[in-house]
C-alpha cells in the first residue's frame, strides 16, 4: 500500500468513526451557534457579511462583468 492510499484509508476511517478532530466542547458551542441561544446573533452575521461581500451576494455589479 502507497502513503497516499494509507492516508485516504485514515481519512475515510476516521469519517466512519466520527472525526475526532471537534472536541465535546467544540461540538456544543457549534450546536449553540447553529440551533441555540447564538443562532440569531450567527444568523444576523452572515447576512451582514454576504450583504458586504459581492460575491456572496445576490447583487450583480455590471462593472465586474468580464463579458
Amino acid at each position: 500500500m502507497t502513503t497516499g492510499e494509507q492516508l485516504l484509508e485514515d481519512f475515510r476511517r476516521r469519517r466512519r468513526a466520527g472525526d475526532p478532530r471537534i472536541t465535546p466542547e467544540g461540538r456544543e458551542i457549534l450546536l449553540r451557534i447553529t440551533k441555540g441561544d447564538l443562532a440569531g446573533a450567527f444568523a444576523e452575521s452572515l447576512a451582514a457579511i454576504s450583504d458586504a461581500d459581492p460575491m456572496l451576494s445576490s447583487r450583480a455589479d455590471s462593472g465586474d462583468d468580464p463579458d
